[in-house]
């Protein structure tokens, strides 16, 4: 008569254990996803510096463009200035 409380009671201990691994398990899939998600936003902020660099170079190019443009302008000005003389 006592086996039928054994084997619940072998039952119930099963049941606690694979319940203790599985949070473990979840634990760890928790630690995971929090590095994996700290790690995304690092990322996206370096992206976003990254981006702003971007745009200053992108900025300066066209400076150094326009600025070269006026003094092939100039050069080409002065050139035709000379012939003249």
């Amino acid at each position: 008569m006592q086996e039928p409380n054994l084997d619940k009671k072998a039952q119930m201990r099963r049941i606690q254990t694979d319940i203790m691994i599985l949070d473990a398990d979840l634990k760890k899939k928790v630690r995971a996803k929090e590095e994996i998600l700290m790690e995304l936003k690092r990322l996206k902020r370096e992206q976003d510096m990254l981006m702003v660099e971007i745009k200053n170079k992108d900025s300066e190019l066209k400076k150094i463009d326009n600025d070269q443009m006026m003094l092939m302008n100039e050069i080409k000005s002065l050139k035709k200035k000379l012939n003249v003389l």
